[in-house]
């Protein structure tokens, strides 16, 4: 048997110009089919999907260069043409048996191959080449270019029928486990349940200590009555004290058609010297701002009060609003 020829070098150049062309518009990996048995199914899936006329530059790009365009052209004109035979084909030669066959004699039932694609496709002419439509020949098709057959449309409504219902039981299922995970999410972990006790378990520990110091103080209510008596007989006499004279400051300021301000008088830079609680709470904060908050001396560890609450470094004094409360007066406010 002799080696099969190598082919020639043009032949080779225009290998390389279709595969270029195939992988510009395909892409890389695209591969192009020259024989025309591989590229008449490409071409008939490819009329068929578009359902409308095309040329052959388009059906060209479609394809995206696969089918070269020489073997192209070769196949819409096979596709075109009907079969002469109408599924009877001739063969001339000899039967197995020795007998003659005679011009137009059966020899076979069998299609000849490559010839199962003849009449699938119409041509429209145009005034030339490029203006030529090609179309498929719809009775071709499966059914007769009717669509589906009645038992494949059952089939189908009872495979789409069944795949909703199962979507609607993967939704539900989806669902349920979303919730289920946002309520995992929700919990603690197992490392963070037990930090959390360990903190808790000091803070009872904290909590009892306080609890048994306070159980430990014994207040006598006598005693607390009558220094709550004491101390709201002098905020009494001191409101009253400080209503005599703010009613006083303001009969001056109206007599003197505001010459005399109240409220410069009470922060201490009036035309009247005042001695009030604005006037020495401004000087004490003034005072602490020079000396800095690290200059205060802290008080000893051991120097508590009667509940165990260590005394501010910054308290300059003690201010009665307009309701007759009083209130603490910190330097850093």
């Amino acid at each position: 048997m002799a080696p099969p020829k190598k082919p020639s070098a043009s032949v080779l150049a225009m290998h390389k110009k279709w595969q270029e062309a195939a992988v510009q518009l395909g892409g890389e990996g695209a591969r192009i089919v020259v024989s025309k048995k591989d590229a008449k199914p490409l071409i008939l899936t490819c009329l068929r999907d578009s359902f409308r006329p095309m040329t052959i530059t388009a059906i060209f790009k479609k394809l995206r260069a696969v089918v070269p365009s020489p073997v192209l052209k070769a196949c819409l004109d096979e596709m075109a043409l009907e079969s002469s035979h109408s599924g009877k084909y001739i063969d001339d030669s000899d039967n197995d048996e020795g007998v003659a066959s005679s011009k137009g004699s059966i020899a076979s039932n069998s299609p000849a191959e490559g010839r199962e694609f003849d009449g699938t496709v119409c041509i429209k002419l145009g005034r030339n080449v490029s203006g030529t439509l090609y179309y498929m020949k719809q009775d071709k098709l499966e059914n007769g270019g009717d669509g589906l057959r009645p038992e494949h449309k059952s089939n189908l409504v009872s495979d789409s029928h069944k795949a909703e219902h199962e979507k609607d039981s993967l939704s539900r299922q989806i669902k349920g486990m979303k919730l289920e995970a946002t309520r995992l999410f929700l919990e603690p972990t197992n490392k963070e349940a037990t930090s959390k006790v360990v903190d808790d378990e000091k803070q009872m520990e904290d909590l009892q200590k306080k609890l048994d110091e306070s159980r430990q103080l014994v207040v006598n209510e006598k005693v607390r009555k009558n220094t709550r008596k004491r101390v709201q007989s002098m905020a009494d006499h001191w409101w009253k004290r400080r209503r005599l004279c703010m009613d006083f400051l303001k009969m001056i300021e109206e007599c003197t058609d505001g010459a005399v301000n109240v409220k410069k008088c009470l922060a201490g830079s009036g035309q009247i010297d005042v001695e009030s609680d604005e006037a020495v709470i401004k000087v004490a904060k003034e005072c602490y701002k020079n000396r800095g908050s690290q200059s205060l001396r802290r008080p000893h560890k051991k120097n508590k009060t009667f509940n165990g609450v260590d005394p501010s470094v910054v308290f300059i004094g003690m201010q009665m609003n307009a309701k007759g409360y009083m209130s603490r007066v910190h330097a850093d406010e």
